[in-house]
């Protein structure tokens, strides 16, 4: 790691800057021993360990240094404190601290480092893999020796280069002492390397070096010059510089004072004012800023000069001779020039280099001392009146690092941090770093970012591969096209009561073909086969149709939906066109990830369109909600059948006319397809329809209900539900004066309220209610008779309910469908027009006094869909917006909706989001390819496994943290599978159980600490969990063979520590949970949060107990949720257990109420759980049977997002070329491995072969007692399922499948049963169709890939697939036709966290692991407020 002297031996010494007195001779090394460094760097770069570990084991490593660093901290920061004349309290409790969290954090990030997977043009398939950059050199600055040596060297371990340190001359001693820990942590020879010495030899010598890579320098902007020009005059290398700044921060008149000033001080005098962000420019506005200056000049003496040693000292020495003289320098300069010095200024004390905080005022941009960069404790005060000038003059400066401003006015703070030009801007706070947030600069101040993921990117570089398929797909041209004919119904013109039209009706029948059609194009058409762009090129030209017919288009919404044409012709047609634009311009950017696994096995993902789509369409936006659902559908390569509303389907087949077209180079036929009629008949046909694999359904919660039931009972299709919302727009006391009526709960604070029903009143009777055709008209009809009958029954029920009428409440006009513009007052929560959705022109207005009961007020309700907040006070703002349980919170603002901007529900307003790119994802599902790299070599184990079975200690439900009796205090029995003799006796829970846990879980969740933790805080403490888990791996391990008849080595190898590092994968991932900032249009600023979904139910299976608790508890508890576990009730004793475990922890462990486990059975505990009307969540893997049941019990409460992980019916697909021993071994793998089943399809040249070989196998295979480490295979997990395996192999005998060896039971107790082999095995048997679940292999005959595919493909499954070959054309072709979400290639059962696993068709939707495990319990808010007078816009 780096020699501990120098190639001639000269040394230099490093000075104590408190006395100027030596502290120790350093070795000072030059050109040789940067040779030498880069060379050893080089070497373990092209032929170490290090770039070629998974992250996962890089990380391992990197925790150790951070433990290490921990357990040394008094030695670590004691040098620090010396060798820079640092306070020691702020190195523990700063510096430190932000050294060992970055390698924390780089260390959880290093096993997410994805390449891509691209859709490429013609038969082109490529990838992308991020790759480490090589030998990288850091030259790190003396102001802050570890955070910013770790800033660099934490991403750079992470992505697996090695590297060059340079420290700084001044401060090298702890970069020395990191490497000696980085030693004992295991860290390889070679990685890192330290050469201690001067910059215009050492630093020169590493930034031209033609063998480093990378450069991360941390410095003055003329050093980063130097070192730019050296890297360009080299190699060309690739240069990260974060530089000088002279950054401002900006006080506004309406700040806090006490605060401004406190926040001014430390901006600059903090750390010596050594920091290249300080804020050594305050612009304080006229209004406070003589009364500023007086309460900053009395702050300032108060600041203590010293010692740093000394607790009571806030500012230390500079740290040398010469930035000492530098400094004084500049003061003499600003006296010189003007500035007035109105405090400090002078050096102080007998010895060492100390000057005490100095201020001037009355400073002018054009002095010297306000443009050049100090660094030392000097503040240069200036005034400004508008926050016009405030931005100029902040702006007027070379550099570009950071800004702070301070004001408690949200649109002021808004509009300078997006005016400013600076890469870290703070409001109302300063030098507020995280390791999660980037920080970087503009202009001067350099490029790159430090901190946060986007540091990865400096060390990574990416390589693209493309692959050519030599045709592989099978170009069909299926053009298909009908019309309706029969029955049709009258559209109404809600103007009149009159018909404008007479519809087809289609029903059943009619939407068979449409899903006949759709399924072809899709299954055999080139929509899903042509390249991202050439398809957004089309979506292009369709969006200029749309445009060339705005007039037809929206006449006819107008017509049809009784919508003001104004409106349709500026903003809905022109919308959908637009929405078009966007997700064309999306469809080349879907991208699937590359991995970097262990065990020598590549993998990569498809991000694949989902199949064919029904999108049901409501009337109130037409054309816009069609496009939102079609436009993704169609940029993801889906074939879609559309149903829109009876009321409004003109204008659906007016664009399916504009889609048909476009020429030659159009639409294909089949892709789109539209079928008008009945919610009813046709709607219901869509939702419940077996080959339909998507529902995208906008309406009303009733309905929404009504079609998870049916996608439920038919094919388990995913589901996306917009639903209805009751939304409050709170109105604070500050608010502008302007009346805002939107949302249909007003809430406004008392002190405005009068006001605000006076001026409520005068804007609704100027509110125009006519002809939409009249362009003076601001409201039309309601759509239908129903809904107009409907909207007039609320207002009897407001006026009933005694609730005060202000105006309007009466239809108006002589005929269609009009009704006033109406306000309440003096509502009150419980009655019904503030409970339901009115879906008409009805405003509720109710009284709040404080922030806190209008926040519950407006979360008082079952609805989540929207909000508003008006306010001028920024805090304010913030933590409405964050408290608001709502998928889009509007501040200042409302109704502004923009394509990059998603959007969606909380609660029963439904569930996934249409818009932004998150609307793409509902129209695609992951597949995972796997492949081996090199084969693996098997290590044996010939220990003993002894069974060490301890008393069974927990064996009641764990709720709140405590370990209790059912509330019947019922018990039912654990059965060892191996002798059929009892275990233990479990506490049977049931619905009062369920009720009392999930309870527990929401209070933990809505009042506790656990969502409120910082992602890093609760990554600790899974951290400390998967430690303990570690430790106790023998007991875990023995529970789960005795309990599940799993193989006792394969628990304690596998099992249980796969448990532990699920845990650390998600713990790495907690505090990388990222929103999104949108530039919209409009003069808006737009930001997303990706927050806890809420209590989740965890439904877990038995055949691997442990490892799928895991696979939802880990993401689960990462993402912040709190969690109701129900174990299978064959194997319950690990779950109990880790419950136990999450207890033991100390008072800094999981809090009570976060993790719940309730025992008992499936019918009860388990219906109990998905039924719960206060359960968010349910994350189930088992059969699709039972699936399908909690499926319907989600849609039947709640309506609680479900992810579901079912049955599957495997392929392992072997081609002629395949090496037969190893396709044998892999065959037995993934057939017997855990007692499972699968279906083999053999190429015909090498049947007989593979036959053969695999009975003689099969025939080897021991079967027996899992403890015994000779056995092969447990028992089956209980007596159901050694019945149902025995009956499947009768089945198979009847059916005419010739059996080869087993299918008999074995053993004098037990459930034992032999490995069984079935040849000439058609695909219409029983065997070959449903599921077993036990170790029954199926091997059936092919003659060509195209037949292995379909054969593959012919099942309601789609959970995985193996493929094995020597020819990459056939794996690749194979891989992306095969329908699963996970394709193994030449090899099998191979898992790793980052890898997503879930299903495709009847096995299942939603992804367990990887990053996408975590999506399934986020969910997202957006949050818009506008701009004013932004230069952006």
């Amino acid at each position: 790691m780096g020699s501990q002297g120098s190639g001639d031996w000269k040394t230099f010494d490093t000075i104590d800057p408190r006395t100027g007195d030596r502290i120790a001779k350093i070795a000072e090394g030059d050109k040789a021993d940067i040779d030498l460094a880069v060379k050893a760097a080089r070497e373990a770069f092209d032929h170490g360990p290090w770039p070629r570990m998974s992250g996962s084991a890089r990380g391992k490593l990197m925790f150790k240094l951070a433990d290490l660093m921990d357990q040394n901290v008094e030695e670590i920061t004691s040098l620090d404190a010396l060798d820079a004349g640092k306070p020691l309290m702020l190195v523990k409790l700063v510096d430190f601290a932000d050294g060992v969290n970055a390698i924390r954090y780089f260390a959880g990030a290093a096993d997410k480092i994805h390449g891509e997977t691209l859709k490429m043009s013609g038969s082109l398939l490529g990838h992308t893999w991020r790759e480490p950059i090589g030998v990288a050199g850091l030259i790190i600055p003396w102001n802050f020796p570890t955070p910013l040596l770790f800033g660099c060297l934490a991403p750079a371990l992470a992505a697996g280069c090695t590297v060059v340190v340079k420290p700084a001359e001044q401060t090298p001693l702890t970069a020395l002492y990191y490497a000696h820990l980085a030693k004992l942590a295991g860290i390889p020879d070679g990685v890192i390397n330290v050469v201690t010495g001067f910059g215009p030899t050492a630093g020169a010598a590493l930034s031209s070096h033609i063998d480093v890579d990378k450069i991360s320098f941390t410095g003055s902007t003329k050093v980063g010059r130097l070192i730019m020009e050296a890297a360009a005059k080299s190699n060309l290398k690739s240069v990260t510089l974060e530089l000088g700044g002279k950054s401002p921060l900006i006080i506004f008149d309406d700040a806090d004072l006490d605060m401004a000033v406190e926040l001014a001080r430390a901006a600059v005098f903090f750390n010596k004012g050594e920091i290249c962000v300080a804020g050594s420019r305050v612009l304080v506005q006229e209004g406070i800023y003589d009364e500023f200056l007086k309460k900053l000049i009395v702050k300032t003496k108060e600041w203590v000069v010293g010692d740093p040693f000394d607790p009571q000292v806030n500012q230390g020495p500079q740290i040398d001779g010469r930035q000492f003289e530098k400094v004084l320098a500049y003061i003499d300069c600003g006296k010189k020039e003007g500035a007035t010095l109105v405090t400090g200024g002078k050096a102080c004390g007998d010895k060492g280099y100390y000057i005490e905080p100095t201020i001037f005022a009355d400073v002018k941009d054009d002095m010297t001392i306000a443009k050049e960069e100090i660094f030392g404790p000097v503040m240069s005060l200036m005034k400004f009146k508008t926050i016009e000038e405030a931005i100029e003059r902040a702006n007027k400066t070379m550099y570009g690092l950071a800004a702070g401003i301070v004001t408690k006015n949200l649109n002021v703070a808004n509009t300078v941090s997006r005016s400013v030009r600076a890469g870290i801007i703070w409001v109302n706070c300063y030098f507020a770093f995280d390791a999660d947030c980037p920080y970087g600069g503009y202009k001067m101040s350099g490029f790159g970012r430090a901190k946060g993921l986007n540091a990865l990117d400096n060390y990574l570089q990416v390589k693209s591969v493309p692959l050519d398929l030599n045709n592989s797909f099978m170009w069909i041209s299926h053009l298909d096209s009908f019309n309706l004919i029969g029955k049709v119904f009258d559209t109404i013109d809600p103007r009149t009561e009159e018909v404008i039209a007479q519809i087809a009706e289609g029903d059943k029948a009619d939407v068979d073909l449409a899903v006949k059609a759709a399924r072809a194009a899709f299954d055999h058409g080139p929509w899903p086969r042509m390249s991202g762009s050439e398809r957004g090129r089309l979506l292009l030209k369709f969006a200029d149709l749309i445009d060339q017919n705005v007039d037809e288009l929206a006449n006819l919404e107008t017509l049809d939906a009784g919508k003001p044409l104004t409106w349709t012709k500026c903003f809905d047609i022109p919308s959908t066109a637009d929405c078009l634009r966007y997700y064309a311009g999306a469809a080349d950017k879907i991208h699937g990830e590359t991995l970097k696994m262990p065990q020598g096995f590549l993998g990569h993902t498809w991000r694949e369109p989902i199949g064919v789509a029904g999108l049901i369409v409501p009337w109130n936006f037409p054309s816009f909600l069609l496009f939102a659902c079609l436009a993704p559908a169609l940029a993801a390569g889906c074939t879609v059948v559309v149903k829109p509303a009876e009321q409004a389907s003109l204008n659906a087949l007016y664009n399916a006319h504009l889609a048909k077209l476009m020429p030659q180079a159009g639409i294909p036929d089949g892709v789109l397809n539209v079928i008008t009629g009945f919610g009813r008949t046709a709607g219901a046909a869509i939702a419940s329809h077996m080959d339909v694999d998507k529902i995208n359904f906008t309406g009303s919660t009733e309905v929404g209900r009504s079609i998870m039931e049916a996608a439920a009972r038919s094919n388990l299709k995913s589901v996306t539900l917009e639903l209805g919302g009751k939304s409050p727009l709170i109105i604070f006391d500050d608010a502008d004066g302007e009346v805002c009526m939107a949302g249909s709960r007003a809430l406004v604070q008392e002190g405005i309220y009068d006001e605000f029903v006076r001026k409520s009143i005068a804007k609704a009777k100027e509110w125009v209610v006519g002809d939409p055709f009249d362009p003076h008209v601001n409201q039309g009809p309601q759509i239908d008779r129903k809904q107009f009958e409907k909207v007039l029954a609320y207002i009897e029920h407001g006026k009933r309910e005694g609730a005060t009428l202000l105006t309007g409440g009466r239809a108006c006009g002589e005929k269609g469908f009009y009704i006033e513009p109406t306000i309440f007052a003096d509502v009150e929560e419980d009655m019904m027009i503030a409970k339901d959705e009115i879906f008409g022109p009805v405003l509720c207005i109710m009284k709040f006094k404080s922030m806190e009961e209008a926040i519950a007020k407006a979360n008082n309700s079952r609805y989540g869909l929207g909000a508003g907040v008006v306010t001028k006070d920024l805090n304010l703002a913030n933590t409405v917006a964050r408290s608001i349980k709502a998928g889009m919170v509007w501040i200042n603002c409302y109704h502004i909706v923009a394509f990059d901007c998603p959007f969606g529900g909380y609660k029963m307003s439904g569930f996934g989001r249409t818009l932004g790119l998150h609307g793409l994802d509902n129209f695609l599902q992951v597949k995972l390819v796997k492949g081996k790299l090199a084969m693996a070599s098997r290590e044996s184990d010939d220990r003993s496994a002894k069974i060490k079975l301890r008393e069974i200690k927990f064996t009641k439900l764990f709720v709140d943290g405590h370990f209790v009796d059912a509330v019947s205090g019922k018990v039912f029995d654990t059965i060892d599978p191996r002798t059929e003799e009892v275990i233990a006796q479990i506490a049977e829970g049931d619905k009062a159980d369920v009720d009392l846990a999930v309870k527990a879980a929401r209070a933990a969740f809505d009042h506790g600490p656990w969502p409120r933790m910082s992602g890093s805080e609760r990554g600790r403490l899974l951290m400390k969990f998967a430690d303990l888990i570690d430790q106790n791996a023998e007991e875990l391990g023995t529970l789960e063979a005795l309990e599940a008849g799993k193989l006792l080595t394969w628990t304690k190898c596998t099992d249980i520590p796969c448990t532990a590092d699920c845990l650390r994968y998600y713990a790495g991932a907690a505090d990388k949970i990222h929103g999104e900032t949108l530039k919209m249009p409009q003069a808006m600023l737009g930001h997303t949060w990706r927050e806890p979904i809420g209590v989740a139910g965890l439904i877990i299976p038995w055949n691997f107990p442990s490892f799928l608790l895991f696979a939802f508890l880990a993401p689960a508890l990462a993402a912040g949720c709190t969690v109701v576990v129900k174990p299978a009730e064959q194997a319950s004793l690990n779950a109990l257990y880790n419950a136990h475990l999450a207890k033991l922890m100390p008072q800094a462990g999981i809090p009570d109420g976060v993790m719940n486990v309730i025992t008992g059975f499936g019918p009860t505990a388990g219906a109990a759980i998905a039924s719960h009307m206060d359960v968010d969540k349910i994350g189930f893997t088992g059969s699709t049977e039972v699936g399908r049941s909690i499926m319907e019990a989600a849609t039947r409460s709640n309506l609680k997002s479900v992810t579901l992980e079912l049955g599957g019916k495997s392929p392992l697909i072997i081609f002629d070329d395949a090496d037969v021993d190893m396709a044998v071994d892999l065959a037995r793998t993934a057939i017997f491995l855990n007692k499972a089943s699968a279906s083999l399809s053999l190429s015909e040249g090498i049947y007989d072969e593979f036959v053969r070989k695999s009975v003689a196998m099969a025939k080897e295979w021991v079967v027996g007692d899992p403890f015994d480490p000779h056995v092969n295979q447990g028992p089956q997990i209980d007596r159901k399922q050694f019945e149902k395996v025995l009956a499947y192999i009768e089945h198979g005998k009847r059916e005419g499948a010739t059996l080869l060896t087993g299918g008999r039971a074995c053993g004098e107790k037990g459930f034992y049963i032999e490995p069984t082999i079935f040849a000439d095995v058609e695909d219409d048997m029983m065997i070959a169709k449903d599921e077993i679940f036990g170790p029954v292999l199926c091997i059936m005959k092919f003659k060509s890939m195209e037949e292995a595919i379909a054969k593959a493909n012919n099942s309601r499954y789609g959970l995985v697939a193996g493929v094995v070959t020597k020819d990459l054309n056939v794996a690749n072709t194979v891989a992306r036709s095969i329908r699963a979400g996970r394709v193994w290639i030449n090899c099998y059962h191979i898992g790793a966290f980052d890898c997503p696993f879930g299903g495709c068709k009847m096995s299942g939707f939603g992804r367990t692991f990887g990053l996408h495990g975590l999506d399934s319990f986020l969910q997202v808010k957006s949050v818009v407020t506008p701009l004013f007078n932004s230069p952006w816009h």
